[in-house]
């Protein structure tokens, strides 16, 4: 049997413009570094001090009710707290 080329096509190798080489910036410049202001430092220790207050309450709610979940633990300790 004799095979037709009829149907086939070449298989063509991507034109260079179109190749796509890895992530590109926008800009040839990278970007400067932020640093850290005594305002973030204040919402860090806000943040901070919230988890605590929301672990220690979730730990105590894991005392009564050891079979609960570590995650629903959290989450019903953070709803109790800040509703």
């Amino acid at each position: 049997m004799e095979r037709s080329l009829v149907g086939s096509k070449k298989k063509r190798l991507v034109e260079p413009e179109l190749q796509f080489n890895g992530m590109k910036r926008k800009s040839s410049t990278a970007k400067p570094k932020k640093y850290k202001t005594l305002s973030g430092t204040k919402k860090n220790a806000e943040v901070s001090s919230r988890f605590k207050m929301i672990t220690e309450r979730a730990k105590k709610i894991r005392q009564t009710h050891p079979k609960m979940k570590w995650k629903n633990c959290i989450k019903q300790a953070s709803s109790e707290l800040y509703k």
